[in-house]
């Protein structure tokens, strides 16, 4: 059982889940109505800095706890659904919410009313971020009290 690696994943989710959450709160109000904010040729900010390096490195340490707490029951079971959960948001990002943001990013896109759309369903996006969190919390709080 390999507890600081449990620990550390937790910490990544919650890292991942606080940016989701700025955006949300800080970017995603704004940008839609000023798209030079996401717009790195532009002096906008970079998404794919954070994203890409985050989302990797979750997928695969929550991979790897995976593996090591296969035998772990109650672990396995809140590991089994964050990753599912991972994939399932993954798969969905991608398919829809990644080709839509390279778009607006390049100026491709430029009605207001589907950047608001992609806005308001990128919430859900949050709600399963958070989800995964509180199971990757869950994991962690079972492996300490198995210990």
């Amino acid at each position: 059982m390999n507890l600081p690696l449990l620990i550390f994943v937790a910490a990544i989710s919650l890292i991942s889940l606080g940016g989701g959450i700025y955006e949300m709160v800080v970017i995603d109000p704004v940008w839609p109505s000023r798209p030079e904010i996401i717009q790195p040729n532009n002096g906008g900010i970079s998404r794919k800095v954070f994203w890409i390096p985050m989302h990797g490195l979750l997928e695969i340490l929550l991979l790897i706890s995976l593996f090591g707490f296969w035998y772990v029951t109650p672990v396995k079971y809140y590991l089994v659904i964050a990753f599912a959960l991972q994939i399932i948001s993954r798969l969905w990002s991608s398919f829809d919410f990644i080709p839509k943001a390279l778009m607006f990013e390049r100026g491709e896109q430029t009605e207001v009313s589907v950047m608001k759309s992609w806005v308001l369903r990128s919430r859900w996006r949050i709600l399963i971020s958070t989800v995964i969190s509180g199971c990757l919390m869950q994991a962690v709080i079972s492996a300490i009290t198995m210990a």
